[in-house]
């Protein structure tokens, strides 16, 4: 049990106390510097304090009933933060992650862009890398193609 909610319920518990304490000194009868606790008081809290909780009325059982939900109120409070903080604990997470993934993907956006595909001269194809063998080869098959144009032309 955390001290935090130990704290809680022993502020709720002498809250309940003190209540009790005022509300039977009301009922008391002042004597001298004295109060007299009236007959009927003393038998109706004598014989409830000796009756367990389920031999007592409905209407006994109702007012200690209150209490606990006073006693519930804490406990509800206590869980509803616990899960509020799990939430904001996973949020955390997800963010981070999301975040990185986003940094991930900014970092790849802001990289050289890769080359852009141009037509050969030479051969007319996109993204050739014609070296110096390829530009020979294209020179000759210029030459062969013409050759072959000026034989079939006669020339």
């Amino acid at each position: 049990m955390s001290e935090e909610l130990k704290e809680k319920l022993a502020k709720l518990a002498h809250e309940q106390w003190s209540g009790w304490v005022k509300y039977m000194f009301r009922k008391c009868i002042p004597y001298d510097d004295t109060l007299i606790i009236p007959k009927w008081a003393v038998d109706r809290w004598g014989r409830q304090s000796k009756t367990e909780y389920c031999k007592l009325s409905e209407g006994e059982k109702d007012s200690d009933r209150i209490e606990a939900d006073r006693f519930l109120a804490v406990f509800q409070a206590t869980i509803e933060i616990k899960g509020l903080k799990e939430q904001i604990r996973i949020m955390k997470i997800e963010n981070k992650t999301l975040l990185t993934a986003l940094k991930q993907e900014q970092a790849l956006s802001q990289k050289e862009p890769q080359e852009t595909l141009t037509k050969c001269p030479k051969c007319n194809m996109y993204g050739c890398q014609c070296d110096k063998k390829t530009i020979d080869r294209h020179e000759m098959d210029k030459q062969v193609k013409k050759d072959f144009e000026e034989h079939d032309n006669g020339t």
